[in-house]
């Protein structure tokens, strides 16, 4: 009984210490809750580097093989876990934007009369040609064999 006693006492005394503040945190009117701030700064674009520098700064990494092939394509090979192909990506670059824009269609057909390769993806950006493909023909293949077979066009 002692115990519920105290138990008891000490609820009550809880009770009473919180009771004030929950009672005026229920009861306040003022709903504005806007938080204080400068609303004068204007938003800018972050500053992006352009396709044609993202291009030049490719280099081969653990993940994926970056051949400059004979300057006609930038090809980039990417691996699975056990560093077999998994796709690819051929960039063609052009004279210009507009040149870019009409050979996206011409390259995907090219390259989709190769039987062993599936397009998943051509777009142009500024005046390259991109192409992300798998092509069976490299089921099974390797990165040493890549590496081996291209290794004086291989972006370090």
């Amino acid at each position: 009984m002692k115990r519920f006693r105290y138990i008891f006492m000490i609820f009550v005394l809880l009770m009473i210490s919180v009771f004030p503040f929950i009672a005026v945190g229920c009861s306040e009117q003022n709903t504005n809750f806007d938080v204080a701030g400068d609303d004068s700064v204007e938003f800018t674009e972050p500053e992006t580097v352009p396709f044609s520098e993202q291009v030049k700064s490719f280099v081969t990494t653990d993940d994926k093989l970056v051949i400059n092939y004979f300057d006609a394509y930038l090809w980039i090979v990417y691996f699975n876990e056990d560093d077999t192909v998994s796709h690819m990506t051929y960039i063609y670059e052009f004279e210009s934007e507009d040149v870019a824009k009409d050979m996206v269609n011409t390259r995907k057909n090219e390259l989709s009369v190769n039987k062993t390769m599936t397009i998943t993806d051509a777009c142009y950006i500024e005046e390259y040609v991109i192409i992300d493909l798998t092509d069976s023909s490299f089921d099974g293949t390797t990165r040493d064999i890549l590496e081996h077979n291209f290794e004086n066009l291989i972006v370090k």
